[in-house]
C-alpha cells in the first residue's frame, strides 16, 4: 500500500478514535448524573457506574479476540464489527436514560439508599443498564489494531497510537461537556449529540471498507502458539499482568481519593471534578506523547525508573496537599498530573511490548489493566477511606509499588541483607514522614475536633473557641456546611406559623446538616421526619446539641439515611411542612437535583392540601434565585418571600394553598412554649422579647416582582441544571 494512503487512513482513524475518546467521557459524565438523579447522589453511585463502566471495557477488550477470530472464520472483515459497536453505543446513549427510569421505579420499594437489599439491587439495575454499550466501547481498540494489522500496515506499537488518540479525545470530552455542552443544550440533547458522532463513526469506517479494500495488503499470519505465551499464568509475562493490574489499581483508587482529598481547594462545583478528570486526562496524554516520542528516537525508558518515579510521586503528593504547605490549586496539579503521566507512559509501554501488536493479546492485557481500575475505586470507596481515612489510603496505595521495586524491579541489591533492610526501611521511613502531615477535609486547627469517615464522606465537627459552645462548625470533605445560627430555626417556624390550627401535624427536613431545623420542628410537638445522606453528619447530632438523644426517643422524630428525592419517591405519607436546606454552595455538583421543577413536582404529591415547602436559598438575589423561584412557582400557585434575619438569604414558602402568615402578636400566640424558647434560644440580635424578634423576622417580607426574572425560560429542571452549569453566562 502506498505511503500516503497509509498515512492518510492512519489520520482518519486517529481522528475516529479522538472522536471515540471524546463521546465516552461525555456517556460517563452525562450517565453518572441521570444516575444521580434516579438512583441517589452518593458514593455508591459513583463507584458502581464507574466500576460498571470499566467492566464493561474490560469485557469487550477481553472478548473482542473471538469477534477477531470469528470474523476470520467467516470470511469478512473485522472492521465490520468495529461499525456495529459504533452504532451500538450510539443507540445506548438513547437508551440508557429510559432504562435509568425503569430501574428507578422498580426500585422504590427496596428501603433506605444504605440497605443492603438497595445497594445490592441498584447496583445491578445500574450494571444491565450500562454494561452493554460500555462492552462495545471496550471492543474497539483491539478491533482497529486487527484492522491496521491485517489490511494496512504490520505495527508492534498500533495500542499506543489508539490509546494516545482516545486519551486525547476523552480530555476534550470532558472540558467541552462540562463548559459548554451541558450549558448549552442540556442532558439529554447532549447525549443525542454524541450520539450522532458514534452513528457518524461507523458510517465513516463502513465506507472506508467498501471504498478501500481493493488496495489493501495480505493479511498477516496470527498463530496460536504466539498468542498462547502471553496467558496470564505464564512465568515470563505474569510479572507484566501483574504490573497492569497494580497501575490500574492504584491509578483508580486515587482518582476516588482525589476526589474527596481536592473537595477543599477547588470547592463542589461541576466544574472541580471535571478540572480533576481533565487533569488526569492531560498528565496521561503527556505521558503517552512522551512513550511514542521516545519511540520514534528509539531510547524507550526503563520500568525500573517509571517505577521509582510513580512510587514517589505517590509519597510526596502526601505533602503537596498538606494545610500547611498549602500549595493551592498547583499542588492539586502536581499531585495528580506527575502521577498519570507516568501510567500514560507506563501502561502503553507494557501494553505495545507485551502485545507486538497483536490484537487479541492487546485485547487480553488491556483487559487486565481495566480489572485493576475496577477494584480501585470500590476498595477504596468502601474499605479504605471508611476505616483508614484519605491519608491512610494513599499510604497503603503506595505499599505495592514500593514491594514491586524492592522485589521484582531491584532496586538496590539484596544480596547483602544488611544494605536491603536499611535501604527499605529507609523507604519506609519516607512513606511515614510524609504521612504524619494531614489533609484539607479532616484539617481545622482546633482542640476540639471529631472525624468521622463513611462511604460517602469525611465529616467534620468542631467547636471552633473553647469558650463559646455556639461555635460549632460542620464540615463535610472539608468544605463547610453549617453552624448553629438561628436562621435554621425560622426555616421551621416561620412555615409551621402559618398552618391552620386544629389536627395533628407531621414535618419533613430534607438535608439534616446540624439538625436544628429538625429540632426545632420537634419543639412544636409534631412528628418530624429528617432524611440525611452522609451517615457522619446524622451521627453528629449529639454533638451540637446536648438533648439530641430525647429527641429523638419522643414522639415519631427519627433521621433516615436516604437521597431525599429518592425518600420522597418511595413513600406514601403526606407532610404539612417540607422544609429543605440544599448543601451549599447554590452551584455545588448535584445541588439542582433539590432545585429543579421536576422535584418540586415530586414534592408536591406529598404536601397536604394547605402543606407548605420550605425552601432556603443561602445567598443574594440574582438570576439564579431568579431561576429557582420559577421553577417553584410553575409548580405551585403560592409564594411568599422573606429575606433571612441575618439579610444573606431567603425562606421560599409555598403550597397548593394560599399561605396565611400570621401577625407577629399572633404567631407569638400560636407558638407552644417549647417553641417559643426554641427559638429564642440564641438572641443573635438582641431583641428585648420573643414578640420584638418575630416582628423583625416578618419584617424581611420581599415583593415577588423584584426577585424574578421575567424570562420564563430561565429555571431549573433535571435536564437543564442552570444554577450548576453558569460558565457561558458567568456567574451571579
Amino acid at each position: 500500500m502506498p505511503n500516503k494512503l497509509i498515512l492518510m487512513i492512519r489520520k482518519i482513524f486517529f481522528s475516529i478514535f479522538f472522536i471515540s475518546g471524546f463521546c465516552s467521557l461525555l456517556y460517563q459524565t452525562v450517565w453518572l448524573r441521570l444516575a444521580f438523579a434516579d438512583f441517589g447522589v452518593n458514593t455508591e453511585v459513583l463507584s458502581v457506574v464507574v466500576s460498571v463502566f470499566m467492566l464493561g471495557l474490560v469485557l469487550g477488550s477481553w472478548l473482542s479476540g473471538r469477534l477477531i477470530r470469528l470474523a476470520k472464520n467467516r470470511g469478512f472483515d473485522s472492521l465490520y464489527f468495529y461499525c456495529l459497536a459504533e452504532a451500538g453505543i450510539g443507540l445506548g446513549a438513547l437508551l440508557v436514560p429510559k432504562l435509568f427510569s425503569f430501574g428507578h421505579n422498580l426500585l422504590l420499594s427496596f428501603g433506605e439508599t444504605n440497605s443492603s437489599l438497595y445497594l445490592l439491587f441498584s447496583a445491578l439495575v445500574l450494571s444491565l443498564a450500562i454494561l452493554p454499550w460500555c462492552f462495545l466501547m471496550g471492543t474497539t481498540i483491539p478491533l482497529i489494531a486487527d484492522f491496521f494489522n491485517r489490511k494496512i500496515t504490520r505495527d508492534k506499537t498500533v495500542f499506543s497510537f489508539l490509546y494516545l488518540a482516545n486519551t486525547f479525545g476523552a480530555m476534550a470530552g470532558v472540558l467541552i461537556t462540562a463548559l459548554i455542552l451541558i450549558e448549552l443544550f442540556g442532558f439529554y440533547k447532549t447525549l443525542v449529540l454524541a450520539s450522532v458522532f458514534n452513528f457518524l463513526i461507523a458510517a465513516v469506517s463502513f465506507f472506508i471498507i467498501r471504498k478501500f479494500k481493493f488496495i489493501f495488503a495480505p493479511e498477516y499470519e496470527e498463530t496460536e502458539q504466539n498468542f498462547l505465551k502471553l496467558k496470564i499464568s505464564n512465568k515470563k509475562t505474569l510479572p507484566v499482568f501483574l504490573l497492569l493490574f497494580l497501575t490500574g489499581f492504584i491509578s483508580m483508587g486515587f482518582e476516588v481519593v482525589w476526589n474527596r482529598l481536592f473537595t477543599p481547594i477547588l470547592e463542589t462545583s461541576v466544574y472541580a471534578f471535571a478540572f480533576i478528570l481533565f487533569v488526569y486526562l492531560f498528565g496521561t496524554s503527556l505521558g503517552l506523547f512522551h512513550y511514542r516520542f521516545d519511540l520514534r528516537r528509539g531510547k524507550i525508558l526503563s520500568t525500573k525508573f517509571l517505577l521509582l518515579f510513580f512510587g514517589a510521586a505517590g509519597i510526596v503528593q502526601l505533602w503537596l496537599v498538606d494545610p500547611k504547605i498549602n500549595l493551592g490549586v498547583f499542588g492539586v496539579i502536581l499531585s495528580i498530573g506527575s502521577i498519570s503521566y507516568v501510567l500514560g507512559y507506563l501502561t502503553s509501554k507494557q501494553i505495545d511490548k507485551l502485545s507486538e501488536g497483536n490484537p487479541r493479546a492487546i485485547g487480553l492485557a488491556y483487559a487486565v489493566n481495566l480489572f485493576g481500575c475496577i477494584l480501585g475505586p470500590l476498595i477504596s470507596s468502601y474499605l479504605l477511606m471508611p476505616i483508614l481515612g484519605t491519608k491512610f489510603s494513599i499510604m497503603l496505595l503506595c505499599v505495592p509499588i514500593i514491594i514491586l521495586l524492592f522485589g521484582k524491579y531491584k532496586i538496590v541489591s539484596l544480596d547483602k541483607f544488611e544494605t536491603g533492610a536499611f535501604s527499605l526501611g529507609a523507604f519506609l521511613l519516607i512513606l511515614f514522614t510524609a504521612g504524619l502531615g494531614t489533609t484539607f477535609e479532616e484539617w481545622l486547627n482546633v482542640p476540639d475536633k471529631k472525624i468521622k469517615n463513611d462511604y460517602n464522606a469525611t465529616t467534620l465537627a468542631a467547636t471552633l473557641e473553647e469558650d463559646n459552645p455556639r461555635s460549632k462548625y460542620l464540615m463535610v470533605n472539608g468544605v463547610g456546611m453549617t453552624m448553629l445560627t438561628p436562621i435554621t430555626k425560622v426555616m421551621a417556624h416561620l412555615p409551621l406559623s402559618a398552618l391552620p390550627e386544629g389536627k395533628e401535624r407531621k414535618a419533613l427536613v430534607i438535608c439534616f446538616g446540624m439538625g436544628t431545623t429538625f429540632r426545632s420542628s420537634a419543639s412544636w410537638g409534631i412528628s418530624t421526619t429528617a432524611v440525611e445522606l452522609t451517615p457522619g453528619v446524622a451521627k453528629f447530632f449529639p454533638y451540637f446539641f446536648s438533648d439530641a438523644n430525647k429527641i429523638l426517643n419522643e414522639g415519631n422524630n427519627k433521621i433516615v439515611i436516604d437521597d431525599g428525592r429518592r425518600f420522597l419517591e418511595r413513600t406514601s405519607e403526606k407532610y404539612d411542612l417540607i422544609a429543605i436546606d440544599p448543601p451549599p454552595p447554590v452551584e455545588a455538583a448535584g445541588s439542582s437535583l433539590l432545585y429543579s421543577e421536576n422535584f418540586y413536582k415530586i414534592v408536591k404529591e406529598h404536601l397536604t392540601q394547605e402543606g407548605i415547602l420550605a425552601q432556603w436559598y443561602p445567598e443574594k438575589g440574582g438570576r439564579t434565585l431568579g431561576a429557582v423561584i420559577r421553577s417553584l412557582i410553575n409548580v405551585f400557585p403560592y409564594i411568599e418571600i422573606y429575606q433571612s434575619v441575618a439579610g444573606n438569604g431567603y425562606h421560599l414558602l409555598v403550597s397548593q394553598s394560599p399561605i396565611i402568615i400570621p401577625t407577629a402578636e399572633q404567631l407569638v400566640l400560636k407558638m407552644p412554649p417549647a417553641a417559643q424558647a426554641d427559638l429564642m434560644e440564641w438572641n443573635d440580635y438582641n431583641e428585648p422579647d420573643l414578640l420584638s424578634y418575630v416582628r423583625k423576622i416578618l419584617a424581611g417580607k420581599q415583593d415577588l416582582n423584584n426577585l424574578l426574572n421575567q424570562n420564563k425560560n430561565i429555571k431549573i429542571t433535571d435536564d437543564r441544571p442552570y444554577n450548576e452549569y453558569f460558565l457561558l453566562r458567568g456567574k451571579d
